[in-house]
């Protein structure tokens, strides 16, 4: 992983402000729909720090997670 990171492979997002609204922001979409969505905190702070850094597409094989980022309108894949 320390390799993939040095090429670029990898981004890390650090901790920013923004990263802490959106996570507020992410929790808020999830949990204020007629039927919430269930999102677990480390989830929702993958979901943020993939906002915050622009991503459009989102990988996930948890159910959950999945859930939410389709609320959050990203493409999901596979």
């Amino acid at each position: 992983m320390t390799s993939d990171a040095a090429s670029g492979v990898l981004r890390l997002q650090p901790d920013t402000d923004d990263l802490e609204r959106e996570f507020g922001t992410v929790l808020e979409s999830c949990y204020s729909q007629t039927r919430p969505v269930f999102i677990r905190t480390n989830d929702a702070l993958h979901l943020a720090a993939a906002r915050v850094a622009g991503e459009a597409e989102f990988v996930t094989a948890d159910g959950r997670q999945r859930a939410a980022a389709q609320l959050l309108g990203f493409k999901l894949l596979p």
